[in-house]
């Protein structure tokens, strides 16, 4: 099992709201990466579907308390997507949204533990829930 952590969209907004809908499991292993050094990779398109959600109001999270979480982490990497991510991308099966392909491409490529309620991911990259 990898160290490397990568969480989706919401499981990454639950665990900074303290959200119950976010399981144990994946709440003490993003606390332990938030605490520890272990690398977190958030891709790109969790924060542009984060800026969504806040701007519906679907989150009682605001953007900048999203980014001052993130920016205090020195383990935390935003992933961008990259031509690396675009080739990644083509090689997951379609069935996905184009955002879980951007995602997935994103855990596949650092490695990580993808940490995600959707089972849309299974057999697709390695997953933590």
């Amino acid at each position: 099992m990898s160290n490397t952590l990568v969480p989706d969209t919401h499981s990454l907004l639950w665990f900074l709201a303290r959200d119950k809908r976010l399981s144990e499991r994946a709440r003490l292993a993003l606390r332990e990466a938030f605490s520890t050094r272990t690398p977190i990779v958030v891709p790109l398109i969790v924060l542009v579907e984060a800026l969504r959600l806040v701007e519906k109001q679907k989150t009682p999270l605001t953007m900048d308390l999203i980014l001052d979480q993130l920016s205090l982490r020195p383990n935390l990497h935003v992933a961008p997507i990259d031509l690396d991510v675009f080739a990644a991308v083509r090689a997951i099966s379609s069935r996905l949204e184009m955002h879980d392909r951007i995602i997935a491409a994103t855990a596949q490529l650092y490695g990580g533990l993808l940490v995600t309620t959707d089972p849309a991911f299974e057999g697709v990259v390695e997953t933590l829930w």
